[in-house]
């Protein structure tokens, strides 16, 4: 648009609150773009000039600065496409307007949103020990054209409300945005190197101690006994008895003893199947050692998604848990679909009750299994066991999860 003044130009802020998320997730993405932005009037204009005597950070004890070349280039790659800032260009007297010196305002948007955006940023930075960047990664375009703040920022937060390890095909369909495998794993392999999420390749299998159980065929080993002593508190404290929470009980010079965690962890496993073969031990949940590595969010991802992504939908104006978590997956919707062809099946209604109740595990923890059905955790051991038990129903439950029937039980814990 052109004025006497000069040209005003100005991008369109979105007004989906999704897209208004994505927006800002994209722009903000360090604490450099939230100071500059902060720097420009509520009311009135400032230069690019003003803005670089204006602006100093200093980020590592090491001094940043800004050019003006460099803010009219923040300008015109994030704050104007945004539609969060406006340009006015004034040209030189009886010079080009191409010449001339650009002026740069915030829009209406930019007061609404962007001001408390930037806020967010930089109190979350000054709370916390890591950066926003490296969350959410620099403003480029992947091949799939979802840029990496969106994507990142979007599997944290699915992680985080998941709550169980995944499987990247899992948080493919969780995300729903257009992207391949190959790029999933780019942006897991970035948020691990700054310590968001982690990795594992062993399956959950999950263990209780049996109520009649007594402690036989140990032959003394105190290292078999220190494991006992570690079940019986994980059960005292209800706490899960899986090979994580055996090793995370050991004490330092336990730990010390094992060149590597994977073989720790073998090590963990054969010692609880063993206890589990003594009846001390009883195995509610036989998971499948995964050879891809299932994928887990850190307690500093969860800061994250706690202090920052979560507050930014709510600047956003989105429900944060409606575009992601609460669509049906596609599997949801297999498991759904199941159920219902089970409900048609010529069967004893116990049977079918049994061979449901294995189908929601395929999709839920054991603990969400429970709450869903309405029953007891006796009541769905007693019907895994009676599924593991019958021929007929398992290979009922094979052709309904052809070549990943434990694989989809992976979060029963």
């Amino acid at each position: 648009m052109f004025t006497p003044e000069g040209r005003v130009s100005s991008g369109e802020f979105p007004k989906d609150p999704k897209k208004r998320y994505e927006a800002l997730v994209n722009t903000f993405n360090s604490s450099i773009k939230a100071r500059l932005f902060l720097l420009i009037p509520e009311i009135g204009e400032i230069s690019a000039a003003d803005l670089e005597k204006a602006f100093s950070v200093t980020e590592s004890e090491a001094p940043v600065h800004l050019t003006s070349e460099a803010i009219n280039q923040y300008m015109h790659k994030n704050f104007l496409p945004a539609g969060l800032v406006s340009e006015r260009v004034s040209p030189p007297d009886g010079g080009n307007l191409n010449n001339g010196r650009a002026y740069y305002s915030l829009t209406e948007d930019g007061r609404k949103f962007g001001m408390d955006t930037a806020k967010l940023i930089l109190n979350f930075e000054n709370q916390q020990t890591g950066k926003v960047i490296d969350a959410f990664g620099l403003n480029t375009t992947s091949a799939d054209s979802v840029k990496p703040p969106t994507l990142r920022s979007t599997m944290l937060f699915v992680l985080s409300k998941v709550r169980r390890p995944m499987r990247n095909k899992d948080i493919m369909e969780r995300v729903g945005q257009s992207v391949d495998e190959s790029t999933i794993r780019h942006a897991l392999r970035k948020l691990s190197e700054n310590g968001l999420v982690t990795h594992s390749t062993f399956g959950d299998t999950t263990y209780e101690i049996c109520a009649d159980s007594t402690i036989i065929n140990l032959k003394g080993r105190s290292a078999r006994h220190s494991i006992v002593e570690i079940c019986q508190n994980l059960s005292r404290n209800n706490i899960p008895i899986t090979v994580d929470n055996v090793r995370n009980s050991l004490r330092q010079e336990q730990l010390d003893r094992w060149k590597t965690k994977k073989e720790l962890n073998i090590s963990l496993r054969e010692k609880l199947d063993r206890l589990a073969n003594a009846k001390f031990l009883r195995i509610t949940y036989l998971a499948k050692i995964d050879k891809k590595p299932l994928t887990v969010i850190t307690k500093k991802g969860r800061q994250f998604v706690n202090g920052l992504i979560i507050p930014l939908m709510a600047i956003a104006g989105c429900a944060e848990e409606k575009n992601t978590i609460h669509r049906e997956s596609p599997r949801k919707k297999l498991i759904r679909e199941h159920l219902e062809l089970i409900s048609t099946m010529d069967l004893e209604e116990e049977r079918k009750r049994a061979l449901a109740a294995y189908c929601v595990l395929a999709e839920n923890s054991f603990e969400t299994t429970t709450k869903l059905l309405g029953i007891t955790h006796d009541q769905l051991r007693k019907y895994i066991d009676m599924v593991n038990l019958d021929d007929d129903l398992i290979a009922i439950f094979d052709t309904l999860y052809p070549e990943e029937a434990y694989n989809e039980l992976e979060d029963a814990s």
